[in-house]
């Protein structure tokens, strides 16, 4: 298993997320997570509204690779990116194997 976590910090609540499209969704449950290739995710935000974490776990290394260079994926990503540089809104990315 590997997990993925993802953090976003904003500087205001004001300032929406980036929310995913319908596509988005409904790639990652049908090609990841009923198929088994997610096997949870979660999002939690802190009590202030600031952060925002978002873990993956997969079931595998290759799995999480499979999924970052999905098409659907990709351009998701960096629409994401995007948006949080013009929001001002930092990421960070990191796995931890178990």
């Amino acid at each position: 298993m590997i997990t993925h976590t993802f953090t976003n910090v904003r500087l205001d609540v004001n300032t929406p997320w980036y929310e995913l499209s319908q596509e988005v969704i409904d790639r990652r449950q049908s090609a990841y997570i009923d198929t088994g290739k997610i096997v949870s995710r979660s999002v939690v935000e802190s009590s202030d509204g600031l952060i925002r974490t978002i873990e993956t776990v997969f079931s595998t290394t290759e799995n999480l690779t499979e999924f970052l260079q999905d098409p659907v994926i990709k351009t998701m990503i960096e629409a994401r990116n995007q948006y949080n540089k013009l929001h001002n809104i930092t990421a960070r990315g990191q796995r931890k194997e178990t």
